[in-house]
């Protein structure tokens, strides 16, 4: 699996805080062992809900989700994270009518060479196991 994964694709699967932790730290560990550039594509639908915390309509998982891209875009260790939210025009080839709450977005994860991983952990929302090691020391 970690020689041969180019793509990964990810669909409708952060809409709780602890599975969209659960998927980040998952991801980060899949990517960190890859010997090349892998390219991740996530779609996301911002979920409306009425909170009593605010009173009003929010999109909380959907807040929180941002936030996790942010922390694995700001990570430098083991894996360099681009993240691009890709434009709603995109090429559809299958029929469905998208809502105007789906978006998708693009995460290349480039491998960084052992002497460049940082001696901290990283930290991805919440508890996590740690860094994770290399399988290829190369």
């Amino acid at each position: 699996m970690y020689d041969n994964t180019k793509i990964i694709i990810a669909a409708d699967v952060c809409y709780d805080d602890d599975l969209t932790d659960g998927f980040f730290r998952t991801l980060y560990r899949l990517c960190s062992n890859f010997p090349r550039t892998c390219t991740i594509f996530i779609s996301i639908e911002k979920r409306m809900n009425f909170t009593l915390r605010h009173m009003d309509v929010s999109c909380d998982a959907y807040n929180h989700f941002r936030h996790c891209l942010s922390q694995l875009q700001a990570l430098v260790d083991g894996c360099s994270f681009r993240v691009q939210q890709l434009p709603s025009t995109c090429a559809q080839f299958l029929l469905y009518e998208r809502i105007e709450q789906l978006e998708l977005w693009k995460v290349t994860a480039t491998p960084l060479p052992l002497d460049q991983w940082s001696d901290s952990e990283p930290v991805l929302s919440g508890p996590g196991p740690g860094r994770p090691s290399r399988s290829d020391s190369s």
